[in-house]
C-alpha cells in the first residue's frame, strides 16, 4: 500500500505486461522452459494482476503492452493482451481499451498527438464487425475487421480491394 501511495502520489505510469506471464504459464512446457521457470511466472501472473486492478482502482495510470517476439507470444497477437486484462484481471473492456490508447499514448508523451479520436490527432482506425464493449476478443478474429485505416488510407478488411498477384507471361 505505500508503494501504491508513492506511485499515485508521483504519478509513475505502469504498464504490466501480464499477458506474456500467462502465455509462458500455458505454453512454456512447450517450448522447453523449466518448471521452476514456469513457476516464477505463475507467481508474477498472479500477483502482477492484483497489483494491476489496485493500481487502476485506485487512479493510477496503466498502459498495456507486453512482450511479444516470442514463440508463445508471437507479434500480431497483440488483442490477446485486451482480452486477458478484462477475462483474468477484471478490467472492463473500455478500461483496457482506454489503457491500451489514450493512457499509452500518454506514457509516450504523444497525448496531443494520438491515443483519441479527437480533431487534429493521428488517427489508424480499426472497426469491426461486432461490439467490442460486450466482448472484447472480436479483436482476436481478424475475420471481424471490416476495415483498417491507417493515416487515413484503406490498408486492410473487408472493405480494402483485393490484390490479385500479377503473374508475368512467359515466352
Amino acid at each position: 500500500d505505500e508503494g501504491l501511495d508513492l506511485l499515485l502520489e508521483r504519478d509513475v505510469p505502469c504498464v504490466p505486461g501480464l499477458y506474456f506471464e500467462k502465455a509462458s504459464v500455458e505454453r512454456g512446457s512447450e517450448f522447453g522452459l523449466p518448471q521452476e521457470v514456469i513457476d516464477g511466472h505463475q507467481e508474477t501472473l498472479e500477483a502482477g494482476a492484483a497489483s494491476a486492478l489496485k493500481i487502476l482502482r485506485a487512479g493510477g495510470r496503466l498502459g498495456l503492452g507486453g512482450d511479444y517476439g516470442f514463440a508463445w507470444t508471437p507479434h500480431g497477437t497483440y488483442a490477446h493482451e485486451l482480452t486477458f486484462f478484462v477475462e483474468d484481471v477484471g478490467f472492463t473492456p473500455m478500461e483496457a481499451l482506454t489503457c491500451a490508447t489514450k493512457i499509452g499514448a500518454e506514457i509516450m508523451g504523444r497525448g496531443d498527438e494520438l491515443g483519441t479520436l479527437e480533431p487534429g490527432k493521428l488517427a489508424d482506425l480499426l472497426i469491426v464487425d461486432g461490439d467490442v464493449l460486450n466482448d472484447i476478443s472480436i479483436l482476436e478474429d481478424r475475420g471481424k475487421f471490416i476495415a483498417i485505416l491507417q493515416g487515413g488510407v484503406l490498408k486492410a478488411g473487408q472493405l480494402a480491394p483485393r490484390h490479385e498477384p500479377q503473374i508475368p507471361a512467359v515466352g
